[in-house]
């Protein structure tokens, strides 16, 4: 099975039970982690979900992680899923993306350019759009997935330190009348 990795603050608003309602009517086998802290009472609700599902044996809580165990939740897995009903930027996803790792979110989210870059997908926050999704990666080619790890982790580098930092740079030169119109800001709006 594709080894699926949610890793976030645990809140409703975070869509998990969709994730968890869409994957009970995914005809393949998936393994989800899902990393993160929250309310205990909601965690242990979602605990019950699970297992009234019958997913115990497809997904795992691990709970707060950080460092050493984040970055291995990040390698072991195939697909970083955010089936968040709203979103704001979400460094998280980012930080899938460094790690190679294809995304799948909400329209929710400022990610749209996923799926134009080709490394993950964008779908509603609803039960049968995540299933839609996951059907779709259940069904890609190894070639198709290496091809959209690639593409994450390129896209990535629009979101490292040194590029925003040099962007910020930027305008403020051509602010203070240094330099021309920077190449990362549109003349034309």
């Amino acid at each position: 099975p594709k080894k699926l990795l949610f890793l976030s603050r645990i809140h409703q608003k975070k869509g998990v039970e969709l994730l968890l309602n869409a994957l009970k009517k995914c005809d393949y086998e998936f393994n989800l982690v899902i990393a993160g802290s929250g309310d205990q009472n909601y965690i242990a609700k979602l605990k019950r979900d699970v297992e009234h599902l019958g997913l115990t044996r497809n997904v795992s809580f691990v709970g707060y992680v950080e460092g050493e165990k984040k970055k291995q939740l990040f390698m072991n897995s195939d697909f970083f899923v955010l089936p968040t009903y709203s979103e704001n930027f979400g460094n998280v996803i980012a930080e899938a993306l460094s790690y190679g790792k294809p995304v799948l979110t909400t329209n929710t989210t400022p990610w749209i350019e996923i799926q134009s870059k080709m490394c993950g997908y964008i779908c509603s926050p609803s039960v049968d759009d995540i299933l839609k999704s996951l059907i779709t990666i259940s069904k890609l080619s190894k070639k198709e997935y290496l091809y959209m790890q690639k593409n994450a982790f390129i896209f990535s580098k629009n979101y490292d330190v040194s590029v925003i930092a040099g962007q910020y740079l930027d305008t403020y030169r051509y602010l203070n009348g240094d330099i021309e119109l920077p190449n990362f800001i549109d003349s034309s709006s």
